[in-house]
């Protein structure tokens, strides 16, 4: 007698540990059904943000709640949204002192559970430093941008 196991678990499981950077494993979530119910259209992944305030949209499913994590800890709750009307929008601020280049863990839950996720990889604009500034060269909320 054979055992066989499905594909689509296995799968979905494997590629979300593979998903896991700096030795953080982000979260071993079930397969999604098929369904486009998170769709991230900004910002889009690999893109250079113009400011340290980024615009996290897209699309899912009605009453959905949409979490933005910190993709390198999965511990750092970024921020959250509800999808109305079929779309969602929120605002991450960065820090001053936050490093240039960013991941996104962005997931979608409902009632029922894990919805889907996605992974967005981002660069931050650097922060410019005030040369008249003597001492410690560490951006503060008062630096100049």
């Amino acid at each position: 007698m054979t055992m066989s196991l499905p594909w689509r678990p296995v799968l979905a499981v494997t590629a979300v540990a593979a998903l896991a950077t700096g030795g953080a494993l982000l979260t071993l979530l079930p397969a999604s059904t098929g369904e486009e119910s998170l769709i991230v259209t900004t910002p889009t992944n690999g893109s250079d943000s113009a400011t340290r305030s980024v615009v996290v949209s897209g699309t899912g499913t009605d009453d959905a709640i949409v979490r933005i994590y910190d993709a390198h800890s999965n511990a750092i709750l970024l921020g959250s949204t509800k999808v109305i009307d079929g779309t969602f929008s929120t605002v991450v601020e960065y820090a001053d002192d936050a490093p240039e280049r960013q991941g996104l863990y962005i997931d979608a839950i409902k009632e029922d559970g894990f919805l889907d996720a996605d992974v967005v990889d981002i660069t931050l604009p650097a922060v410019e430093t005030d040369a008249t500034t003597t001492g410690s060269s560490s951006a503060t909320a008062s630096t100049p941008r």
